[in-house]
């Protein structure tokens, strides 16, 4: 099966973080807003063909660090990873390199680096 990309809008998997405020600081909850557009706009031309990102304030503990969608449809990460298998992407590969773009972008926000 041959898939083109750019895949449309209603295809691309939607990969959502949920930043804790803690990992800014102690007074990241000042900052987090802010650093979620800021990281988002930083990563949003990475894998555009597949993927759209957001990042977002994690308020409630009990929703998932990382979630991934299609068309506003929640998928397990087990869903998520046959989908990315279609697209000859590896979700282990994606979620690495986004941690560690976060971990760099969270240590030059707090002067680290």
């Amino acid at each position: 099966m041959s898939i083109t990309l750019p895949l449309p809008q209603d295809k691309k998997i939607t990969f959502t973080c949920r930043v804790e405020a803690g990992c800014l600081g102690p007074d990241g909850q000042l900052h987090v807003k802010a650093f979620c557009q800021h990281a988002e706009k930083e990563i949003a031309f990475f894998d555009t063909g597949v993927i759209q990102w957001r990042l977002v304030p994690r308020h409630d503990k009990s929703e998932e660090e990382i979630q991934y969608s299609i068309a506003s449809k929640i998928l397990t990460r087990e869903q998520a990873a046959r989908y990315f298998s279609l697209l000859d992407r590896d979700i282990e590969d994606i979620e690495n390199f986004f941690h560690g773009f976060l971990v760099r972008l969270i240590n030059e926000y707090l002067g680290h680096e």
